[in-house]
């Protein structure tokens, strides 16, 4: 009998070992984040109330978000880094790459704030001003409707988001190795950009044309077309004078 009591014990042991060690298995939570989402079709404006959308990716194949709020010691205590890495690629435009921050606040007064903090330290990259786009995605790092900053996310042209980090970088070098990094991943995947093909199918012609004096006139928006094919000039817009341009690249008068 005592044997049989012995093994009844065991077994009890034993089972509450495993239960406890598959509820562990059971409720530990998923890692989460903001990766495969889209910033595609956002609309916001800037800390100076101009406005701003989607059309900044076609201007990079990279575009580097970082979320930060003007409360937070750890977002300020990065941001020399991230001017630093601003510089850099503004004086590297080989390397495709644009920076802009996303201000998380909650009460209007914190915008000028964010002003007179970006001034105040020759802060000069863009920034964004938070929309419910952009809280989705912060808020996807945790899931319960809190936002921790500061976190950075790596953006590709189609809005697609690939890469997301929670918390400050330790450096410059921890930073310029995580962005470079996937630099070299997301620009690999890029087809080369032929000049005035408008429309991405690889060569110049009427249509493209057509688009650009369409989105001259407003009638499609620049994200609707090869902003950096189309620009012609260069100028930072699409004009009747691309257009122009593009009419007499496919009719091989340029």
């Amino acid at each position: 009998m005592k044997k049989l009591i012995a093994v009844l014990t065991a077994l009890m042991i034993l089972s509450c070992s495993i239960f406890a060690s598959s509820a562990e298995i059971v409720y530990e939570p998923a890692p989460r984040d903001g990766v495969g989402m889209s910033i595609a079709g956002f609309t916001s404006r800037d800390l100076y109330n101009n406005p701003i959308n989607d059309s900044i990716l076609a201007n990079a194949d990279v575009t580097v978000i970082n979320f930060w709020a003007t409360w937070c010691g750890p977002c300020i205590g990065e941001m020399p880094d991230f001017q630093r890495l601003h510089e850099y690629y503004q004086g590297t435009p080989e390397a495709d790459v644009q920076l802009y921050g996303l201000l998380m606040y909650d009460y209007s007064d914190e915008i000028p704030e964010a002003i007179e903090i970006c001034d105040q330290y020759g802060f000069t990259w863009p920034h964004i001003l938070m929309t419910p786009l952009f809280y989705s995605i912060a808020e996807a790092l945790v899931g319960d409707g809190s936002v921790p900053v500061p976190q950075t996310i790596i953006v590709d042209r189609s809005g697609t988001v690939r890469a997301h980090k929670r918390g400050r970088f330790i450096d410059y070098e921890e930073m310029y190795e995580y962005v470079s990094g996937w630099y070299d991943i997301i620009s690999a995947e890029q087809p080369p950009i032929v000049p005035g093909d408008a429309d991405g199918n690889g060569q110049v012609t009427i249509a493209d044309a057509v688009l650009a004096l369409r989105c001259s006139m407003s009638l499609i928006g620049e994200s609707d077309l090869n902003f950096t094919a189309a620009d012609i000039d260069g100028d930072g817009r699409i004009s009747v004078a691309d257009a122009v341009s593009l009419l007499r690249i496919s009719m091989g008068l340029a």
